[in-house]
């Protein structure tokens, strides 16, 4: 994901520094979302997210501050957090 996160630099940095009200020089988000998954048979604990209470499998995007995605990653295990995906 390194190569996927680029501070911006000159005219664009400017640009960034109001793109989101309230949120100055922010350049972009990351997130994650759960996707509910029937309980796995195999290494059941790496796929169970104990704060929601489900299996699941994780889905994470990266988005410019206008919301345009940058990088999707799909089909990381539900115990995971943003650090170990990014990591």
């Amino acid at each position: 994901f390194r190569d996927t996160i680029r501070w911006p630099t000159g005219k664009a940095r400017a640009v960034l520094q109001h793109a989101i009200p309230h949120f100055p020089n922010v350049i972009g988000l990351v997130d994650n979302t759960h996707h509910r998954v029937n309980k796995p048979s195999l290494d059941q604990s790496a796929y169970y997210r104990y704060d929601k209470g489900i299996h699941s499998l994780i889905t994470l995007m990266i988005t410019d501050p206008y919301g345009i995605p940058m990088m999707v990653s799909s089909g990381w295990q539900g115990s995971q957090s943003d650090t170990q995906i990014l990591a």
